[in-house]
């Protein structure tokens, strides 16, 4: 099964200067470049520091295209009525992604 999205992986560009705005983060992608930009601090909390929940919501979207692909591994391995035990690689890589989404593993 493909998606029309666009494919990972997807990175956030830090530098101040790429932003269009100054409270934004750019995501970029291979095909695209610039793919999107995320709010990651607000008005009145100052720019000069990224906002926690802002950033938190930068890695959820980064993420997106591997939870993708790990959610489709998981229901491959259920419809051939394999469950997805602790330790296999496909828990492992969802470990992994959760992690990321969580800034561990930035």
């Amino acid at each position: 099964m493909t998606s029309a999205h666009t494919p990972g992986p997807w990175t956030a560009d830090f530098e101040e200067d790429v932003a269009l705005f100054p409270d934004h983060t750019p995501i970029d992608a291979p095909k695209w470049g610039a793919l999107a930009q995320v709010v990651t601090s607000i008005e009145g909390e100052g720019h000069d520091a990224k906002n926690k929940e802002g950033v938190a919501n930068l890695h959820l979207i980064l993420a997106a295209p591997d939870m993708l692909e790990a959610l489709r591994a998981i229901i491959e391995f259920w419809s051939h009525g394999t469950p997805v035990f602790p330790g296999s690689l496909v828990a492992e890589e969802v470990i992994s992604i959760l992690a990321r989404i969580d800034g561990e593993n930035t």
